[in-house]
């Protein structure tokens, strides 16, 4: 045999060899391929739904959100989307049942536990909603929004100064929260504490980072406290007459609600 053919013969056995090394052990199985090919739809359709979402299209990624969580139920991605879309269209009792199965998932995160508690509270539990702020308290005790959550589920059971005690143990955190100072301040006016409640609300509106939300919660507690005329001048900076005057209704009307169904109206829960 020829030098030339013997280094021809030996180059196909070093390819073949080579070829089937290659093919050993690497190609997947089925199962294996399938398993890829979902990986890359659920990824893809995450991220298609991360996309309506930021572009504000709350339904088509609440959809997608949910085809995701169907095909990977344990994942934590999909079931806070679900929670977070859902609660910014109001399907709050959605949002809820998508929070608590997120806080059987990781028991030990704070804000699955808080926006739990806030979604429990939309659907008229509150009472339930306490425990889930306390939880994330046990969790991270320096959460501060937790303290905020914690104040406006006990407002609504009607514990306003139970309420207050948690509001000022979020600003002892974080003094310069302005949703812990203005929830400190509703909490005073359900107690019947409208001049302390006036005072910090005056604080609140002379802050650069005050905005329109928080003079409208100045007027009701004028209006909760019959100072309607005080609450008509703050109001003309913001609001149309028609406007002040269905206000000034508003005001009259929960003025002549008990202090639990006042605290449910205000934190907009009916």
């Amino acid at each position: 045999m020829s030098l030339k053919l013997r280094i021809r013969r030996l180059s196909v056995m070093v390819i073949t060899a080579l070829a089937l090394s290659a093919c050993s052990g690497t190609i997947p199985s089925n199962k294996e391929q399938k398993e890829e090919k979902k990986l890359a739809n659920y990824e893809q359709l995450l991220r298609f739904a991360k996309m309506s979402e930021s572009g504000g299209d709350m339904q088509m990624a609440k959809l997608r959100y949910s085809r995701a969580y169907k095909m990977r139920p344990k994942e934590v991605a999909p079931l806070a989307g679900i929670g977070r879309t859902s609660f910014a269209i109001g399907d709050f009792d959605v949002a809820a049942q998508a929070y608590n199965k997120l806080v059987h998932l990781k028991p030990n995160e704070g804000k699955a536990r808080r926006d739990y508690g806030k979604s429990l509270i939309r659907i008229g539990k509150a009472d339930i909603a306490v425990g889930q702020y306390e939880a994330a308290l046990q969790i991270n005790p320096k959460d501060f929004d937790a303290y905020n959550g914690l104040g406006v589920a006990l407002n609504i059971l009607g514990r306003h100064k139970d309420a207050e005690n948690n509001y000022l143990n979020g600003l002892e955190l974080a003094p310069d929260q302005l949703p812990l100072r203005n929830n400190l301040a509703l909490s005073l006016a359900l107690g019947g504490n409208y001049n302390e409640a006036i005072g910090i609300l005056k604080q609140i509106i002379a802050d650069r980072a005050a905005t329109p939300t928080n003079r409208f919660n100045l007027a009701l507690v004028y209006g909760l406290a019959g100072q309607d005329d005080n609450a008509a001048a703050l109001s003309k900076r913001d609001l149309k007459a028609s406007q002040i005057q269905n206000n000034l209704s508003l005001y009259k009307e929960l003025r002549s609600l008990s202090s639990k169904e006042r605290a449910a109206r205000i934190f907009g829960i009916k």
